[in-house]
């Protein structure tokens, strides 16, 4: 009786640390969801601005545009899910498209568009270059009709991690924009089926 009582003891205080270790775990994860560090527990992806995690993104779609010239790979990533053939690009979040560099073969956002994120100023990079400093930039231009001036925006954007599959049906993306108005950093890694719309030049 003596040493069944010991080992129900052993076994509970066993249990206990196991338990806690998982309750440690997880806050860990569920905090890492405020923050802008790696993604959280079943979290696809998100937007911060200047640090704090603004927008989750939990969809993803891979539009093909070989139509118009433009490819497989570009992605639409949005919070709410879509339905195939009849996206609703007002809730159209972040626009991606890849391109490659002839010289060195190396992958990257050519196009970065950031729409309707709370925080945050919209972003539309189209073109971005890659500079000696190894971070990629942008300058938008945009005409202030009340000042009759051109305002100028610079953009410098980095590049953690972009990848896609040979079908685009999965994105690996990690990158930051640094401006004037902040810093805005956008994550995603999940599926990104086709969208299942046909795309026309107008």
């Amino acid at each position: 009786m003596h040493d069944s009582a010991e080992a129900g003891v052993i076994i509970i205080n066993t249990m206990k640390k196991v338990f806690s270790i998982i309750t440690a775990t997880l806050a860990l994860l569920m905090t890492s969801c405020g923050k802008d560090g790696g993604l959280g527990l079943f979290e696809k992806g998100y937007v911060s601005v200047n640090g704090e995690k603004v927008l989750q993104i939990n969809y993803g779609y891979e539009a093909d545009m070989s139509t118009i010239g433009l490819g497989k790979e570009y992605w639409l990533l949005f919070e709410e899910p879509q339905e195939k053939g009849n996206i609703d690009f007002e809730e159209l979040r972040v626009r991606l498209c890849g391109a490659r560099i002839q010289a060195d073969g190396t992958y990257y956002p050519f196009t970065l568009f950031i729409t309707g994120v709370p925080s945050c100023n919209n972003i539309y990079i189209d073109g971005m270059e890659k500079g000696e400093d190894g971070k990629y930039h942008y300058t938008h231009n945009d005409w202030d009709s009340e000042t009759g001036t051109l305002k100028k925006t610079e953009y410098t954007i980095s590049v953690r991690r972009f990848s896609t599959n040979s079908s685009c049906s999965r994105l690996s993306a990690d990158i930051t924009v640094e401006s004037p108005d902040g810093t805005v950093r956008v994550v995603y890694s999940g599926s990104t089926p086709n969208d299942g719309m046909e795309y026309y030049m107008d």
